[in-house]
């Protein structure tokens, strides 16, 4: 999403999953945020933050998807974004 304002249509995508909405909300720089009310790839919310922990960053991602075909795209998508987040956010394997 890169740096987004509140307020501002914004589209993401890549070679496994792509996003689109409406940035809601934005988080301060010592809590960074987004709140995403989506379009696509269904009608919902997507929530997602940085959380500083034990020297290492975490990312959390969380979706909420609406309306009659919400659990048909979260099947599909979810292993998309299972992709994504391993290629960009590794596990250590400490």
């Amino acid at each position: 999403m890169g740096l987004a304002n509140a307020t501002e249509q914004r589209r993401v995508a890549s070679d496994t999953q792509a996003f689109e909405g409406v940035v809601e909300r934005t988080g301060p720089q010592d809590h960074p945020e987004l709140v995403v009310r989506l379009d696509q790839p269904a009608p919902g919310f997507a929530h997602l933050f940085a959380l500083p922990m034990g020297g290492m960053t975490f990312l959390s991602v969380r979706f909420f998807l609406f309306g009659d075909d919400a659990a048909s795209v979260a099947k599909r998508e979810e292993p998309r974004w299972r992709t994504w987040l391993e290629k960009h956010f590794p596990t250590s394997a400490e």
